[in-house]
């Protein structure tokens, strides 16, 4: 019962996209994407991750996502080392175009557990993560009243 809880918190971060943002200044982007990989003919829609602490060559694919816990968000990767990738658009029956990733070639595939921890901050397309606005909110506050204090001294000064 506990367990079902965890994975539909882990569900309900995001739905589409993901911007997680770590306190040794990772940041990690994870993107729902279509994509045919030729070789293995797999087409569909999947979780992409891309970081700055990544390899640009290769391409990350989440298969899947373990509950999040202790702001520690842990996947299993498919990685897909020195990927020949293009984007493209594909014309479907009724005429209308869709965007779709092509992995054209690979030179190896692994798949492992990872994980992203001291997490920061969460921006999704469900939510933003409650501790940055609150304190983006309190800091602003904190400006706007300190700003009002000086110019109502200010103006004091003037007219005395």
């Amino acid at each position: 019962m506990n367990m079902n809880k965890k994975a539909n918190k882990t569900a309900k971060l995001f739905d589409k996209s993901a911007d997680i943002f770590t306190s040794n200044n990772g940041q990690y982007h994870i993107r729902k994407n279509r994509i045919y990989i030729c070789g293995s003919d797999y087409y569909g829609k999947v979780y992409t991750i891309t970081s700055n602490k990544y390899n640009r060559n290769n391409v990350h694919i989440i298969k899947e996502l373990y509950p999040y816990d202790n702001k520690r968000l842990r996947f299993l990767i498919v990685n897909y080392k020195n990927a020949k990738k293009f984007k493209t658009r594909e014309k479907l029956p009724d005429g209308t175009e869709r965007k779709i990733n092509v992995i054209e070639s690979f030179t190896d595939k692994s798949e492992y557990i990872c994980s992203i921890g001291d997490i920061k901050r969460i921006n999704s397309d469900l939510f933003e993560s409650k501790e940055h606005t609150i304190n983006k909110t309190k800091h602003n506050i904190k400006k706007l009243i300190l700003k009002k204090d000086s110019e109502k001294k200010d103006k004091k000064r003037r007219v005395a």
